[in-house]
């Protein structure tokens, strides 16, 4: 069998098969790759295995999938004023503005009449809204704070109009440089930014009663007669009234 690299080194097991060995690299996010050939009668055959490389400390390799998005300054992204809410130390509601970005599914559904807390929405550079400088952005969006993780998340919006169907379908309804304030704004369902949601057992889904296999009809039944009020004095007198009559 020819060669398969000039750092290949032949090796015989104890069945007479020769096997020969060689090491290649590969990218940052991949261990080395070693191929490994096997020769005999009917020819050669390859697979692909996985070599783990050796560092001096043993530190393992943290792959950062995601961490950091690929984008350029100007890729388009669309940023909303959301009407949001902060819980103050006696309970009431203060209102909070809040700039955050706004990927293109989400800004689809508000075009097609979704409820929204944003009350302005401007589409921009990239580079615009990631110097995170209220100068720079449309008035209607200077009074907000910008979000929590705000430059990943925007990097992550912008990815979302890169796709073929929001440029083709959902940009028209935002072009670059667009302020808009006329979608369905409404602040029935609250954001409360500090909320802490306590899940209790009441969260849990119930089955249905026709196929209540636990007898939760039974527990409601009882606690329903148990919660009930006694007759009053009232009634009493009535039901001794009425069974004397019917002796």
């Amino acid at each position: 069998m020819a060669s398969i690299s000039a750092a290949t080194r032949g090796l015989r097991n104890p069945s007479g098969t020769h096997w020969h060995f060689t090491q290649r690299p590969t990218g940052i996010l991949a261990p080395r790759t070693s191929i490994l050939a096997r020769s005999n009668i009917l020819g050669t055959q390859l697979r692909w295995r996985v070599v783990l490389p050796h560092h001096h400390h043993n530190h393992a390799i943290r792959a950062a999938i995601g961490e950091n998005p690929t984008n350029n300054p100007d890729d388009f992204v669309v940023l909303g004023l959301g009407h949001c809410f902060i819980e103050d130390s006696n309970g009431k509601l203060q209102d909070h503005f809040v700039l955050e970005p706004i990927g293109a599914g989400a800004l689809e559904c508000m075009e097609n009449g979704g409820k929204t807390c944003y009350k302005h929405v401007a589409s921009m550079h990239l580079s615009t809204a990631l110097a995170q400088d209220h100068s720079q952005l449309p008035e209607e969006l200077r009074s907000g704070a910008f979000c929590e993780d705000f430059a990943f998340r925007t990097k992550c919006a912008a990815r979302s109009w890169m796709r073929d169907y929001p440029q083709e379908k959902i940009v028209r309804y935002i072009p670059l440089g667009t302020v808009r304030s006329d979608f369905n704004y409404n602040l029935e369902d609250k954001r409360v930014l500090n909320k802490v949601n306590i899940v209790t057992d009441a969260d849990n889904i119930k089955q249905d009663m026709s196929i209540d296999v636990y007898g939760r009809k039974k527990d409601d039944d009882a606690n329903t007669a148990t919660d009930a009020a006694p007759p009053s004095k009232k009634e009493l007198e009535e039901d001794l009234i009425s069974s004397l009559y019917n002796a």
